[in-house]
């Protein structure tokens, strides 16, 4: 029958991507976790904009794809799903209209480029439905190995951040030792440093001799400030600190600021005062969801919309927080406690 036709023809798909180990450059909502091979996937959503600090340009994309790569990788993605493949793209998208994808254009700063983000306003995920989110980079890498057989396994990683002294695009295996990356490009300090793969709201801090990790875009390097001493430290009403505040000078500046990875403040109650709303480009209720995850209500989490995101959304309101709270931190805790308890 036609049905039995379209299931074998997913669960072929699904155990091509596992066997390639493809499945890991997926997430799955909800829960944000690896896809699970043979589950019921609804629609999946691949995102060609990155729109978060210093992120390299999609253009970047044509240093290890080509145009057919995105269409088998496309082709290969709706035998996987038993809805429609979105593709977001922005201006910028240099390869055209990927056939047999719903195109999908994308206005406005971070998140509003995230895979959850662009499911929230054009397909939310209701309780009982998975759906999938890429990033185009991934999409190169499956219709690469459908097309040849072989996978593609460098990346195009960004160099950057203000204590860079030779940014640089790169093109190194995924998973490189970062040492090598960073050697003779870094520039003369006494003061330490922190390393983060990744952008400076979602990646995660590395030591020197550590490794590139997952999505394998970018390297950022900023001051540590854990050697600073300053007069009046967070308080001080220096026009060199950046700020979303407007009690400070920082808030009316046109300039380049180089930010530091120490915390400015001291954590505290959440205020509420609709401060994340701005940060979150999707019909959900920030606070009331964050609130409903520390409580661990369940019920009130499902209502809120909690199996359409992911910590990455929540990454632009964690960093302008006058809470000083780890909001990344509390949705994965909140999304790890769900799973647990309904699975």
């Amino acid at each position: 029958s036609a049905a039995s036709d379209v299931y074998k023809r997913q669960a072929d798909a699904h155990s091509f991507l596992a066997q390639n180990g493809l499945l890991a450059l997926m997430r799955q909502r909800p829960y944000d976790i690896v896809p699970v091979p043979g589950s019921r996937v609804r629609d999946i959503f691949v995102s060609a904009v990155d729109n978060a600090p210093l992120a390299p340009s999609v253009s970047t994309l044509g240093e290890l794809f080509e145009a057919d790569d995105f269409k088998a990788g496309a082709a290969l993605l709706r035998q996987a799903s038993e809805g429609k493949v979105y593709f977001a793209h922005d201006a910028q998208w240099p390869f055209g209209k990927i056939e047999g994808t719903e195109d999908v254009e994308v206005e406005g700063g971070y998140p509003a480029g995230n895979a959850g983000m662009i499911a929230a306003n054009v397909a939310p995920v209701n309780k009982g439905e998975t759906i999938w989110a890429l990033d185009a980079q991934a999409l190169g890498r499956i219709g690469r190995i459908v097309r040849t057989g072989r996978p593609q396994w460098l990346a195009a990683v960004a160099l950057t951040g203000p204590e860079v002294e030779r940014p640089a695009l790169l093109l190194v295996p995924v998973g490189s030792v970062v040492a090598p990356l960073l050697a003779g490009r870094l520039k003369a300090s006494e003061h330490h440093v922190r390393i983060v793969s990744g952008n400076l709201l979602t990646g995660c801090a590395i030591e020197a001799d550590g490794y590139l990790h997952f999505p394998y875009r970018q390297l950022t390097v900023i001051a540590d400030g854990d050697d600073c001493d300053e007069f009046m430290g967070w308080a001080s009403f220096s026009p060199s600190k950046m700020s979303e505040s407007r009690s400070f000078p920082g808030h009316f500046l046109s300039r380049a600021f180089s930010p530091v990875a120490r915390l400015l403040g001291g954590r505290r109650a959440m205020i509420m005062s609709g401060e994340y709303d701005r940060y979150m480009p999707a019909d959900i209720l920030p606070e009331y969801l964050l609130k409903a995850i520390i409580s661990r209500d369940i019920e009130s989490m499902e209502h809120l919309g909690i199996y359409e995101v992911a910590p990455e959304d929540f990454a632009a309101a964690e960093y302008a927080d006058t809470s000083k709270m780890p909001l990344q931190q509390i949705v994965r805790e909140g999304l790890d406690f769900l799973r647990k308890e309904l699975e």
